[in-house]
């Protein structure tokens, strides 16, 4: 089932509820079916009818929630993507633990839609999603070339853990190559010692700092 941010629903209501009761939970469910009517703005039949219209953004959803938000948006048929890699491998106790997918950028998934103010609302209103690259009234498009050729190199390993990149040092300037922030230059935060594994990054967006795990195989010196 389909989650929205603040859902009272989750209360149990087994025993007898009041008029008002009945009221307030009416005025739940007319929201909520609001809130599809207003998702539906955001999917596949409205991208097909004006593909010229339909455009890659770039949701901001909690740490971990990535997927989970990727699973609610395909369940309400909206086009959503998140180009996973491999992660780290660890050893504990003599065992080895092999490497889990997890996202190419933490606390991000892509959305394919026609971003009208309706289907901004909308996908506001979805659990764990806490914003959008380049603000809801003007949510910033990303190419879809760039998405093709992002995806397709997650796809073939190519932002893996253990796949070698620039060494950068704590303080130095550099540029994210590739994804749905090619382009934006940042600060490095933390980084590893050698040429593999991930740096901190700190960026400027919107008028506040970001800072972003990111891998070293996706960086360029600035």
């Amino acid at each position: 089932m389909i989650q929205f941010k603040a859902n009272p629903l989750g209360t149990d209501i087994s025993n007898e509820v009041s008029q008002s009761g009945l009221v307030k939970l009416q005025r739940i469910a007319d929201r909520e079916a609001g809130h599809k009517r207003w998702l539906g703005m955001a999917g596949r039949r409205i991208a097909a009818v004006y593909p010229e219209h339909a455009r890659w953004i770039c949701l901001r959803v909690m740490t971990g929630r990535e997927r989970a938000v990727e699973a609610a948006l395909e369940a309400l048929d909206i086009e959503a993507m998140v180009p996973t890699r491999k992660g780290p491998e660890y050893r504990r106790r003599g065992r080895v633990i092999p490497p889990a997918d997890i996202p190419v950028l933490i606390g991000y998934t892509l959305v394919r839609c026609v971003p009208s103010a309706t289907a901004m609302a909308g996908l506001n209103t979805i659990e764990h999603v806490i914003g959008v690259l380049g603000g809801w009234e003007a949510p910033a498009a990303i190419n879809t070339e760039f998405i093709k050729r992002y995806r397709q190199k997650a796809a073939e390993g190519g932002y893996d853990y253990d796949r070698p990149g620039i060494a950068v040092r704590k303080g130095q300037k550099v540029t994210i190559a590739e994804g749905p922030f090619g382009g934006i230059e940042g600060t490095v935060v933390t980084a590893p010692s050698g040429t593999i594994g991930d740096a901190v990054v700190e960026f400027s967006m919107m008028g506040r700092t970001v800072a972003m795990v990111v891998p070293l195989a996706i960086l360029e010196q600035s």
